[in-house]
């Protein structure tokens, strides 16, 4: 990843590191049988690798790092991100992909460091009637910090919260 800025290692550039390139496609074959330690998933999702790759990845990282780009600056013009109210044909391909998100995360298929990185803009995972706080991004905050407190038996989130990093800002953000 280091190098090529991403963990797509496929068929075409096997031959370059022989090892990794066998290391990689068992990685997906145990996963693919369910044999893949949960743990090892999560590890490898964290740094972006790729299961699969070729003409099914609809996504590859650097157009889902555009896309993300795009939502960001949308959401920064308008102070959400919920592009399906956009009436603008312009970000038609935008809105799109933000419906594709919510699909994915819905089947399990998005991976838990995009999931992270909407969720650090606000993102809202459901949209549509009697979602009236779903804007709000401090009660959206203030929710996951209930959550936290839940678990920990306190609300002191660490300012760099490995598991949750936007939410350790926050409360950073709200003791200033």
């Amino acid at each position: 990843e280091d190098q090529h800025g991403n963990c797509n290692v496929s068929g075409s550039n096997i031959s370059v590191d022989l090892p990794l390139g066998r290391w990689v496609c068992e990685q997906r074959y145990l996963r693919r049988r369910g044999e893949l330690l949960e743990s090892r998933v999560q590890a490898l999702d964290s740094i972006g690798f790729q299961w699969h790759v070729g003409s099914g990845n609809n996504y590859p990282t650097d157009k889902w790092k555009a896309q993300f780009e795009r939502l960001k600056e949308y959401e920064d013009q308008h102070g959400n991100c919920d592009v399906s109210k956009s009436n603008n044909s312009v970000n038609l391909p935008l809105r799109r992909w933000v419906g594709d998100q919510r699909r994915r995360r819905r089947e399990g298929k998005l991976r838990p460091s995009r999931e992270q990185a909407l969720d650090s803009i606000g993102f809202q995972w459901h949209v549509g009637p009697g979602n009236h706080h779903s804007t709000d991004k401090w009660t959206a905050k203030f929710d996951r910090l209930k959550v936290y407190e839940d678990q920990h038996g306190n609300c002191d989130v660490p300012t760099k919260y490995s598991q949750d990093p936007p939410l350790g800002h926050w409360v950073a953000e709200q003791r200033k």
